[in-house]
C-alpha cells in the first residue's frame, strides 16, 4: 500500500530563538519515539517502540529530512510505501557547508496507519542515483501519542530546529506546562550524521551544565558510519524508560540520546545547547546535524479538548475561517511577519486567512489553568481554474436564441450561468440579449467566472428591380435581398402581396413606389 505526500510551500510556527514547538499536548496515557537512520546511503533495518496495550492513539508522526533538492523518494515501513515529496515541511535551514545546504524537515501524519499492537518496525531507505554530494532523504523518525485512561496524564512536546547549523547550537524552551519534579523529565535527541561508530562529537549542555557527549550510529544504524543519534524511549505512569541502546539516567553518553533532566532544570523554562566538541565555530564539514528533541514529563496540568480542523483549504484570493475551539486563550504563532500578517488577529479562536500560498501555523491554546496546548494548523492555497473563454452566438430581435460556449472543457469542471445550477455541459443556448457571466467550479470547489454579451440582431429590408422602366404593360421581377427576417410584405401601386420574391405587371404609365417591410415572427 502506498501513502503519498504532497508538499505546498508552508511555513510553520513558534520560533523561540532557532527553534519552534511543533506540538505540545497534555493526555492520559504515554509516548514513545524511535528512528532509523543509514547517515548516507541506502539499507534496511529494525526499530522498537512501546505502545502499552489497551491503548488508543492520539497521534502519530513520521519524521525526516532531506539534504538539497532530490526527487522523491520511497520508505518501506513495515511493508507499506511512504513517498516523502514537498508538501509538509515544517522547518528549513542551512548546514555550515554549502554541500549540505538547504536542509528541510517534513512530517507526515501516521495516525490512521498506525496500528496500536504493534511495536517492531522494519524500514528500508531506498537507493538514491545521481545525485550531487549529499543530496538525499536518509533517517525515518516516529513519534506516538498514546491515550490509556489507566496512566496518569503526561504532558509531551516536539521541538524542531530551524536555525542554521554552525556546531554550536542554542535553544530556549519557554511557555512548558507544569513539570512535577518528582519524577523524570525525559530529552530525547534526533539528530544525524554525528561523528563516526568510534567518535563522539556533541557536547550537550542543559543550562550551563554539561551532561555528556553524544555522537556515532545508534545500535540499530550499527552497520552505518555517522547515521546519528535518536533517543529511543517511552514515557508513562511518572516514568521514563529507555529503548535500543539509550539509558534513561541524567546523562547522555556517546550513542545514548536520552536522559532525565530534571536536575537541571526548575519552573516552566530551560535552555540547552549542542556544541560540536572540536569545531564549535569552524570546519564545516563536521558540523553535525540536529534535527528534533522531545520533551516527556508528569504534569499537573489536567487534559482538555482542543478542536482543531485536520486540514483548511481555500482558493487562492479568496479568505477562509480558521475556527479553533476548547481554549480560554489562543496564541498563533509563525516563523515570519509575513505569515503572520495573513492573519486577521493572532490572538483570537477564529482568525481569517488571506494570502496566495499555503502556510504552516500552531496555535497555543490555554485552558482555565492556565495549562497549554500548541497544536499544528495547515491552510492550503489552491489555485483556482481559469477563467472560463466564451464564444456567442447572437439571439434575434424577436426571441431569445443565443448560444454561449465555454472554449476548452476541462472534463472535471462544472459551469453555471448567471448564478443557476452547475452542469457538465458547457453550452448554453436560447439566451436573450444583454449581458450575462458563465461560472466554472472545480473540483476543490474553487470558482472562475467570466462575464459576457449576447448581442441582437434586427431584420433588414433590401430589394431590386429589374426592369427599372419600360413600356406598359412592363414586367417587373423582384428580388427580396433582406436578412434576418422571416416574413414579407410587399406595398405596390394599390396591391399588397406576401410573397418573398414577388412578379408584378404595371399596366398604366406613371411612378410607382414600392415598400417591403421585412420582419421576424417570434415563434
Amino acid at each position: 500500500m502506498k501513502y503519498f505526500i504532497y508538499i505546498y510551500l508552508t511555513l510553520l510556527a513558534f520560533d523561540i530563538n532557532g527553534q519552534h514547538i511543533f506540538e505540545q499536548n497534555i493526555v492520559r496515557g504515554g509516548v514513545t519515539g524511535a528512528g532509523f537512520s543509514t547517515g548516507q546511503g541506502a539499507g534496511s533495518g529494525t526499530f522498537e517502540i512501546y505502545i502499552e496495550p489497551g491503548s488508543t492513539i492520539k497521534k502519530a508522526y513520521l519524521l525526516t529530512y532531506r539534504i538539497g533538492y532530490p526527487p522523491s523518494a520511497e520508505f518501506i515501513l513495515n511493508n507499506d510505501t511512504i513517498v516523502f515529496d514537498t508538501i509538509n515541511e515544517i522547518s528549513s535551514f542551512n548546514h555550515k557547508s554549502v554541500f549540505a545546504s538547504p536542509m528541510k524537515i517534513y512530517f507526515f501524519d501516521y495516525t490512521s496507519k498506525i496500528n496500536p499492537i504493534t511495536n517492531t518496525y522494519n524500514v528500508t531507505i531506498p537507493l538514491q542515483l545521481n545525485l550531487p554530494i549529499n543530496w538525499g532523504y536518509w533517517t525515518l523518525q516516529m513519534y506516538v501519542i498514546y491515550e490509556n485512561q489507566n496512566l496518569p496524564e503526561i504532558n509531551t512536546t516536539i521541538i524542531i530546529n530551524n536555525q542554521n547549523l554552525l556546531g554550536n547550537e542554542v535553544y530556549n524552551i519557554a511557555n512548558l506546562n507544569g513539570i512535577d519534579y518528582n519524577h523524570p523529565v525525559g530529552l530525547a535527541l534526533y539528530t544525524d550524521r554525528t561523528g563516526s561508530q568510534q567518535k563522539k562529537n556533541s557536547n550537550l549542555f542543559i543550562n550551563s551544565n554539561l551532561i555528556g557527549i553524544t555522537g556515532g550510529s545508534d545500535q540499530v544504524n550499527s552497520l552505518w558510519s555517522f547515521a546519528g543519534v535518536k533517543g529511543h524511549f517511552y514515557y508513562q505512569n511518572n516514568q521514563l524508560f529507555g529503548l535500543d541502546d539509550d539509558i534513561p539516567n541524567n546523562t547522555v553518553d556517546s550513542t545514548d540520546g536520552l536522559a532525565d533532566i530534571k536536575d537541571y532544570i526548575n519552573g516552566n523554562s530551560f535552555n540547552f545547547r549542542l556544541t560540536h566538541v572540536d569545531y564549535p565555530t569552524n570546519q564545516p564539514q563536521h558540523t553535525n546535524v540536529n534535527l528534533a528533541y522531545f520533551l516527556s514529563y508528569t504534569t499537573p496540568c489536567d487534559t482538555f479538548s482542543v478542536n482543531t480542523p485536520d486540514l483548511i483549504q481555500v482558493c487562492k484570493g479568496d479568505s477562509v475561517q480558521i475556527n479553533v475551539s476548547g481554549g480560554s486563550t489562543y496564541e498563533w504563532e509563525a516563523t515570519n511577519a509575513s505569515a503572520l500578517s495573513a492573519l486577521s488577529c493572532t490572538n483570537c479562536p477564529n482568525p481569517y486567512f488571506t494570502d496566495t500560498v499555503s502556510r504552516w501555523y500552531t496555535v497555543r491554546v490555554w485552558n482555565n489553568d492556565s495549562c497549554s496546548k500548541v497544536l499544528p494548523v495547515r491552510v492550503e492555497v489552491v489555485p483556482k481554474p481559469l477563467n472560463p473563454i466564451v464564444q456567442t452566438s447572437p439571439t434575434k430581435c424577436s426571441d431569445s436564441s443565443g448560444v454561449a460556449t465555454v472554449q476548452l472543457i476541462e472534463p472535471s469542471h462544472l459551469y453555471a450561468i448567471d448564478n443557476g445550477a452547475f452542469q457538465s455541459n458547457a453550452v448554453f443556448s436560447q439566451l436573450s440579449a444583454g449581458n450575462h457571466s458563465i461560472s466554472v467550479i472545480d473540483t476543490n470547489g474553487c470558482v472562475a467566472e467570466t462575464n459576457f454579451s449576447i448581442s441582437e440582431t434586427f431584420p433588414t429590408a433590401i430589394f431590386t428591380a429589374s426592369p427599372l422602366e419600360g413600356d406598359v404593360p412592363l414586367d417587373v421581377n423582384f428580388t427580396n435581398q433582406s436578412t434576418g427576417a422571416t416574413d414579407f410584405i410587399w406595398y405596390i401601386a394599390n396591391d399588397t402581396l406576401y410573397s418573398v420574391n414577388p412578379n408584378y405587371t404595371f399596366e398604366e404609365e406613371g411612378n410607382f413606389n414600392v415598400t417591403l417591410v421585412a420582419y421576424d415572427t417570434y415563434l
